[in-house]
């Protein structure tokens, strides 16, 4: 028999660490693997920092066409993270 409170542990993790300080470094972490997994090797390398302060992604790279091409995307940048995600995290991507 199954009961009705089952729950994936990423629903349980999510439930935790809503509105906790927990939630920050959490999702700072999940954006970060998001980004190593997705972006490619050769973006990785020129990423030199990434951090998530509230609701800013900050992202600082080496190369000034790999800056000018990640602000031209943020849009779709934030819009893929949050989808990955399964929440609205990041509303802003600082390219520095």
């Amino acid at each position: 028999m199954e009961s009705k409170n089952q729950h994936s542990l990423g629903e349980v993790i999510k439930r935790i660490s809503r509105g906790r300080k927990v939630a920050p470094g959490y999702n700072e972490y999940k954006v970060k693997r998001w980004w190593q997994d997705t972006m490619g090797s050769m973006i990785n390398e020129q990423t030199k920092k990434l951090y998530l302060n509230k609701n800013t992604l900050l992202v600082y790279v080496d190369s000034a066409a790999l800056k000018s091409e990640l602000n031209i995307n943020k849009n779709q940048l934030i819009e893929k993270i949050n989808e990955y995600l399964g929440e609205e995290v990041v509303g802003k991507i600082q390219v520095r």
